[in-house]
Formats: C-alpha cells, sequence, structure tokens
C-alpha cells in the first residue's frame, strides 16, 4: 500500500520525491503519513506548505480511493535515503513513535 500511494503522489509533476509511513493513531491503530519533497522548494515556507498539502490531497483524491489517501501530509526539503536512493522510512516515524510510547507508559501511571 505504501509503494501506491508513492507511486500516486511521484506522479504529480509539483513532487519531485515522496516517502509514506504509518503512524500510531489512538483509535485506528495506525494511519497514512506522507512525506513529500515539493518541486518548487517555496512551497516549504509556513504559508506555501500548507498549500501544497491541500494541494496534493485534493490531487490525490482523484486518484486514490479514500482509504488509500493519506490522513496527514507535510513537505520537507529532503528525505532520508539509502546509497541507492530509496526512502528510508524508520527516521520519519521515529518522532511519532516516541510520542506514543510516551502516552501508552502515561496510561500506565494512572
Amino acid at each position: 500500500m505504501p509503494m501506491e500511494i508513492e507511486a500516486a503522489l511521484m506522479a504529480l509533476p509539483e513532487v519531485v520525491a515522496a516517502a509514506v509511513v504509518g503512524v500510531p493513531h489512538p483509535t485506528l491503530g495506525e494511519e497514512v503519513f506522507a512525506f513529500v519533497v515539493p518541486a518548487d522548494l517555496n512551497a516549504l515556507a509556513p504559508a506555501g506548505e500548507a498549500a501544497t498539502a491541500l494541494s496534493l490531497q485534493r490531487a490525490l483524491a482523484t486518484i486514490l480511493p479514500l482509504p488509500l489517501r493519506p490522513a496527514h501530509l507535510r513537505t520537507t526539503a529532503v528525505l532520508p535515503t539509502t546509497p541507492a536512493g530509496l526512502p528510508v522510512r524508520s527516521p520519519l516515524q521515529q518522532p511519532f513513535l516516541s510520542v506514543e510510547r510516551c502516552v501508552v507508559e502515561s496510561k500506565g501511571l494512572e
């Protein structure tokens, strides 16, 4: 599933690179989060990022069925990659996993 979403993002002319990861969700278990390197790096400015994310979500709505569309989309200047140029997903997931672990641990203290 992530590869299908990444392929849909990469098919858009405004996207240079994309990586999709699953992140923890309190009721669904996991949800889709996409990281995108935009062709226009001006889209990384705060106002540009919101507009770019909205534009990409609208474009994906014409390509992907609702269950495959990312719940969240973040633009970034670069993605971590292997020497072969493939995305490395674990650094993208790590901040979300740390937050999830803290939530679980704090619930255990109650």
